[in-house]
C-alpha cells in the first residue's frame, strides 16, 4: 500500500467515524417506564443549545395519554434529559401543542374527562414553563359540554400583540348536536394567561359534519392560519385565517381529488408568504402531492415523489400504501422537507431466517426533500426488520432543520424483536436524510446502518473494539477486550454498510486473525458479542 493510499484510507475512516458517531444519533426516551410511547413535538432552542420534546405515554386509560416535556441539553449528543412532568389528567393531543419563544415554553392540552357533565372538570389547559422546568402559568379554560360533546384542543399559536390562540374543535352551548358534529373552535388569551375572548365557534358554509382543522401555523403578519378538509359536505380544502377581531377569512380554496382521501392536510407558510399544502395525485390517490400557492391564490407548482415499486402478488405494484403527511417545513435555503407515515408491502430477506419474508401493511415512515421550485431532491422510505421478519414500527410525527443544516426527526419507534412495544425517539441525520454523504444504507428502502446504535434495539452504544492493521488488506487482527478470560464464547461478524454479513464465527484464540482476502474494498463493521449479550464494535477499512 502506498503512503498516499494509506493517508486517504485513514482520512476516509476518520471522517466516517466522526460523521456517524459524533454528528448523528438515534436515541429513545423514557425507556425505563414505558410500554408504549411517542414524541409528538420537537423544537430546537438555538440560544440554550437544547431540544424541547413533548413525549406521550400510553396509560391503561384508553381515553388519554400522560404528556411530558423534556429538555435535552446538547445538539450533537443526547445528554442531560430533564423531565418536566405534566399532570396525569390530560388527554391525547396532536403535534402543534408546544411552542418556544423568549426563553419560555408554551403548551396547551385538553382535560381527560371528555364525557363529564360537570362543567368544572371539562376544559382546555394552557401552561408556561421556563427553560429550567419551573411552572410559570397553569391555567384552565372552562368549556361547558353539551350532551357529552367533545372539546379537542389541537394546538396553540403565539400570535402578534403578545397573544396566544388555543385552537381545536367544540360544540356551541346553544345547540344540541350529535357528538360527532363539532365546529372549529378557538380561545384567545394573553401570554400571561389572562382572558381576551372566546370560545369562538365557526362552521364553514356547506359543511355537513366534521369541520375539523388538521394543521395551523403563523402567516407572514403573525396571525394564525389553518387548513381543513371539507369531505362530507363537499370536496374542497380551505386555508382559513383568524383575523385580529376573531373573524374568519378564507385565504385559499383548493378542489380535492376525492372525498375519500386527504383527511390529514398539512400546511406551511414560506418566508415569502406562499402556502404549501398537501393534496393527492389524480391518478394515484396513494401519492401525496405538494402544492405551492402564492398570495394571489395562484398555484405555482404541484409535484410528488415516486413510490417504490416491487413484485407483489404476481404483478409490479407500489410497495407503499396509505401515505399521510405529518409535517411540512421550509429550510433555511428555501427547500421544503416533508415527513409522515406509510404502510409498506414488500418481501425482505431476513438473515436470521435465511429466507425472504413478506411484510404487508406494516407501519413505517417517509422523509422527502423538494427544492423551492418543486423539484424532488430525494425521498426515503424507512424500514427496520425484526428477526422474525416482521417490520418494526417507525413513525415520524415531527421534524426540524437544526442550526447546522442537519435534520432532526422524532416520533415513536418499535423495540426490535418486541412487537407491540414502542418508545419515543429522536434521530439526527444529514441534509440528505442519511447518516453519511453517500446514503450507503439506502437501497430502495432506508435501513438503519449497522454501526448506528438504533433505538429500535433498545441497547446502549457498543463499546469500541481495537483492530489492526486499520486500514488493512488480506487479514485483520482483533484484540480481545478481556484477554485474561479465554472462555468467553465470543461470536464475531464482519458486516458491510448495507447490513450484509460476509464473515461470522466464534473466536478461538486471544488475538484472533480473520482472513479478509475475498472481501471487496470498502468500510466494514466488525462486531463481537459474548454470551451475556455484551457488544463491542469497530470500523475497519479494506484497501
Amino acid at each position: 500500500m502506498t503512503f498516499h493510499k494509506w493517508i486517504l484510507a485513514w482520512m476516509l475512516c476518520t471522517f466516517f467515524v466522526w460523521s456517524v458517531q459524533a454528528q448523528f444519533y438515534v436515541q429513545t426516551l423514557l425507556d425505563d417506564e414505558l410500554k408504549m410511547g411517542r414524541v409528538r413535538t420537537i423544537i430546537e432552542d438555538v440560544n440554550s443549545k437544547s431540544l424541547f420534546i413533548k413525549a406521550g405515554i400510553f396509560p391503561n386509560d384508553v381515553f388519554g395519554e400522560v404528556y411530558r416535556i423534556l429538555k435535552v441539553s446538547g445538539r450533537d449528543k443526547v445528554t442531560n434529559i430533564k423531565d418536566f412532568t405534566l399532570l396525569d389528567q390530560y388527554a391525547s393531543v396532536f403535534g402543534r401543542t408546544m411552542k418556544l419563544d423568549d426563553s419560555y415554553c408554551y403548551y396547551s392540552m385538553r382535560d381527560i374527562n371528555i364525557s363529564s357533565k360537570n362543567p368544572d372538570s371539562v376544559g382546555w389547559n394552557y401552561g408556561v414553563l421556563d427553560l429550567e422546568g419551573n411552572q410559570i402559568i397553569d391555567k384552565k379554560i372552562l368549556l361547558r359540554p353539551v350532551n357529552g360533546s367533545v372539546y379537542f384542543c389541537l394546538g396553540l399559536e403565539l400570535i402578534k400583540n403578545g397573544e396566544v390562540i388555543l385552537w381545536g374543535v367544540g360544540i356551541p352551548p346553544d345547540r344540541d348536536p350529535s357528538i360527532n358534529d363539532p365546529y372549529i373552535t378557538w380561545v384567545r388569551l394573553k401570554r400571561d394567561g389572562s382572558f381576551v375572548s372566546g370560545p369562538h365557534f365557526y362552521k364553514p358554509p356547506g359543511v355537513v359534519t366534521w369541520a375539523i382543522p388538521t394543521d395551523a401555523t403563523l402567516d407572514i403578519d403573525s396571525m394564525m392560519v389553518m387548513v381543513y378538509d371539507n369531505k362530507k359536505g363537499g370536496i374542497e380544502k380551505y386555508v382559513l385565517k383568524i383575523t385580529e377581531d376573531d373573524k374568519i377569512e378564507t385565504m385559499v380554496r383548493i378542489p380535492l381529488v376525492t372525498t375519500s382521501t386527504n383527511d390529514e392536510a398539512k400546511l406551511c407558510v414560506t418566508r415569502d408568504g406562499h402556502y404549501l399544502v398537501t393534496n393527492y395525485d389524480k391518478k394515484n390517490i396513494r401519492l401525496p402531492v405538494l402544492t405551492r400557492i402564492d398570495r394571489n391564490k395562484k398555484v405555482l407548482w404541484e409535484n410528488a415523489f415516486e413510490l417504490p415499486i416491487g413484485w407483489w402478488g404476481g404483478v409490479y405494484w407500489p410497495n407503499v400504501r396509505d401515505v399521510y403527511t405529518n409535517r411540512i417545513i421550509e429550510t433555511k435555503n428555501g427547500d421544503i422537507l416533508m415527513c409522515g407515515v406509510i404502510s409498506v408491502v414488500d418481501s425482505f430477506y431476513v438473515p436470521a431466517l435465511n429466507k425472504y419474508v413478506s411484510a404487508g401493511n406494516s407501519a413505517s415512515s417517509f422523509l422527502a426533500r423538494f427544492s423551492g421550485s418543486g423539484d424532488v431532491l430525494w425521498a426515503h422510505f424507512m424500514v427496520d426488520i425484526h428477526d422474525s421478519g416482521i417490520l418494526n414500527k417507525i413513525l415520524l410525527n415531527d421534524m426540524i432543520e437544526s442550526f447546522d443544516g442537519n435534520i432532526i426527526v422524532a416520533g415513536d419507534l418499535g423495540v426490535k424483536n418486541s412487537p407491540g412495544t414502542s418508545r419515543p425517539f429522536i434521530m439526527k441525520i444529514g441534509p440528505n436524510g442519511c447518516f453519511d454523504s453517500q446514503c450507503s444504507h439506502v437501497d430502495k428502502w432506508w435501513y438503519f446502518p449497522p454501526d448506528i446504535s438504533s433505538a429500535s434495539d433498545n441497547q446502549d452504544t457498543p463499546d469500541r473494539l481495537k483492530v489492526y492493521p486499520n486500514p488493512g488488506s488480506d487479514q485483520v487482527t482483533i484484540v480481545l477486550p478481556d484477554p485474561g478470560n479465554t472462555n468467553h464464547n465470543i461470536r464475531y461478524s464482519v458486516m458491510d454498510l448495507k447490513g450484509q454479513t460476509h464473515i461470522r464465527g466464534v473466536l478461538e484464540s486471544i488475538n484472533p486473525v480473520i482472513n479478509t482476502q475475498f472481501l471487496s474494498s470498502g468500510i466494514y463493521i466488525i462486531t463481537l458479542q459474548d454470551n451475556q449479550s455484551k457488544i463491542w464494535q469497530s470500523k475497519w477499512v479494506k484497501m
